[in-house]
């Protein structure tokens, strides 16, 4: 008997995660995901856009996911997921508000 192999069509990234808004606690730990589907696997970049309208770069990895460690309210703010590999990108924003309840 012989197998037969189908390769995956090479495609660029689609981030499947829909634009989410996060609200958390001064002090808590927060977890942001972002999924894409491509092939080859993409990389994923993680950027916080400033008052300035510029990007802060966060993180690069495979994996597609950050971790906030207790955060503050000047975490607060719109970031952004990038997921590419060598046939394209997509992107992705999420909101965080960080609500500083001893106020």
């Amino acid at each position: 008997m012989i197998a037969a192999r189908h390769a995956k069509s090479k495609s660029a990234p689609r981030i499947l995660n829909p634009y989410k808004e996060y609200v958390t606690q001064v002090a808590k730990n927060l977890k942001l995901g972002c999924i894409a589907q491509s092939s080859p696997v993409p990389s994923y970049h993680w950027f916080k856009e400033d008052s300035a309208s510029s990007a802060l770069h966060l993180h690069t990895s495979f994996r597609s996911l950050i971790k906030l460690t207790n955060v503050e309210s000047k975490d607060s703010g719109i970031y952004i997921c990038i997921a590419n590999n060598s046939y394209g990108e997509d992107r992705q924003k999420f909101k965080v508000t960080v609500k500083d309840c001893t106020k």
